[in-house]
């Protein structure tokens, strides 16, 4: 009978933690998601653009003005792209294929790449938090903003589909120039 008090306490304790434990990284997580890309609208976030996972190509940098975000693309010398596409928007991108991102450039397009997001409805805010995926091909390459913190797609199975990524931004808060 002592025996399986004491077993049954020990249980309890060890699912108490497990428990705790979750929880604590769930707070984190988030905590964690919340802080990156944090930005005033006077300033610029900078992002790092890696093609093939491991070679910096570039940076681009999100800014607001009036009631617009702006994603600025300034690749390195030598890298010219054939097409990009951004996701900018209140939930994560429903997918991980850059031709379903709502904003486009391709070849052609004005150069250099300055994508123009509407945010009229989100301006007069006190803070507010998008999503953000951007993507390049640049001849039969892919690139990808790799930020600190960013979040892969995963597949059923919860593996990376890939290693493209998207990320939470945070805009504390932001008063209108008009």
């Amino acid at each position: 009978m002592k025996k399986t008090i004491v077993l049954l306490a020990v249980g309890i304790l060890m699912l108490s933690g497990i428990f705790l434990s979750s929880c604590v990284k769930e707070e984190s997580k988030s905590e964690v998601l919340a802080q990156k890309g944090s930005l005033k609208t006077d300033e610029t976030s900078y992002l790092p653009i890696y093609m093939g996972q491991n070679t910096l190509i570039g940076e681009a940098f999100i800014t607001i003005e009036n009631d617009q975000i702006l994603v600025s693309v300034n690749l390195n010398e030598g890298y010219i792209p054939n097409e990009a596409h951004l996701y900018a928007g209140e939930t994560p991108p429903p997918s991980s294929a850059p031709g379903q991102f709502p904003y486009h450039w391709y070849e052609g397009d004005p150069f250099p790449i300055v994508f123009t997001v509407d945010i009229s409805d989100w301006y007069e805010c006190d803070a507010f938090e998008w999503y953000f995926a951007l993507h390049l091909a640049i001849g039969n390459e892919t690139a990808w903003i790799l930020p600190e913190g960013g979040i892969n797609w995963l597949n059923k199975k919860g593996k990376p589909t890939g290693w493209g990524q998207y990320f939470l931004h945070y805009f504390e808060a932001c008063t209108p120039v008009r």
